[in-house]
């Protein structure tokens, strides 16, 4: 149970951080940190739920899309 849980984190987090990666540090840094900060805080059956969301994860996702060529 442990290891699903830490799989289905180590994928959300992996995909948020290349998102990262291609952005400029600043707010939209900081909004990605907000978000992983946000889903730390759900619990393990919202987690493995498939793609959980909060507000500060649709704040940041709403930025990074923004900043995409």
């Amino acid at each position: 149970m442990r290891q699903m849980i830490n799989g289905v984190v180590d994928s959300m987090c992996k995909q948020y951080l290349q998102k990262t990666d291609q952005l400029e540090a600043g707010e939209t840094e900081q909004a990605a940190v907000a978000c992983l900060d946000s889903l730390s805080a759900l619990s393990c059956d919202t987690l493995q739920g498939g793609q959980p969301s909060t507000p500060a994860c649709k704040k940041y996702e709403q930025m990074a899309g923004q900043s995409q060529p």
